[in-house]
């Protein structure tokens, strides 16, 4: 299959586009976020697979990554940016929307039928879309090693590397544990949602997130439309099993 790739800006937004010309109806939207430190470019591997499909997939610079990244943020040593990682999510959530609304006159994509797939700290921005800022066009989400437990994973981190006390206040960590997406269940209810993990996840431990799966499923009237898969052997690492399992959960909710 022949595909197309090109980059662009939407209202100053690095993006980039990759989808095949030869879909003979409108495609539906797949919008991918990538992790902390990384860029755009990063999610391409997995991006190829579900243009492939017959997605529009794009892909976009975070909030201070990629064509975005200032000298400040580059210079941070790691546990200043994952102090900085929480403005970095809750600034890139409100870009999803820009990001649909200028498909909504483009003949060739569906921007009613939209997905979101982000790996690691662009899971969390999944998380925090879907429960604080959810558009009805978006229809089906899977945020891949990925954490909604935000505090536990900050306070985790604490308890590991006393570095982290320096950039991390309790006021802080509170403010964190206010926006955290279990305190936005009820937003989710029936909401096509599949949480994908490694069973040796350490920087995002599948513990925090099987709890949250629990606590979340009480919303649903159908227990189907969420969805928690843990990989045997696996650690904070994307595979193309996730990418393939979460293109089986768009061709059934897209």
């Amino acid at each position: 299959m022949k595909l197309t790739l090109k980059g662009r800006r939407i209202t100053g937004i690095p993006v980039l586009e990759l989808y095949s010309q030869t879909a003979h109806k409108k495609r539906p939207l797949v919008i991918m976020m990538h992790g902390l430190a990384a860029r755009k470019e990063n999610v391409l591997p997995y991006a190829y697979y579900v243009a492939t499909e017959g997605y529009h997939t794009i892909l976009f610079d975070a909030h201070d990554h990629g064509e975005l990244e200032t000298a400040q943020f580059k210079n941070y040593s790691d546990p200043e940016k994952m102090a900085h990682m929480f403005t970095v999510i809750f600034k890139s959530s409100k870009n999803i929307d820009t990001i649909i609304s200028a498909f909504a006159d483009i003949r060739s994509v569906d921007n009613h039928s939209v997905g979101l797939i982000g790996f690691s700290m662009g899971g969390m921005i999944v998380y925090d879309y879907i429960c604080r800022h959810r558009s009805p066009n978006v229809r089906a989400a899977v945020p891949i090693i990925a954490t909604p437990e935000w505090g536990k994973t900050v306070r985790k981190n604490l308890a590991r590397d006393s570095v982290y006390a320096k950039h991390f206040n309790e006021e802080k960590i509170s403010q964190i544990e206010n926006r955290q997406p279990c305190h936005y269940l009820s937003t989710l209810k029936d909401f096509p949602l599949l949480m994908l993990n490694g069973e040796l996840d350490e920087i995002m431990p599948i513990d925090d997130t099987k709890e949250f799966y629990q606590q979340a499923k009480q919303h649903y009237t159908k227990e189907a439309l969420i969805q928690l898969i843990e990989y045997r052997g696996v650690g904070h690492t994307p595979t193309f099993e996730m990418a393939l399992d979460a293109i089986s959960w768009f061709n059934k909710y897209l």
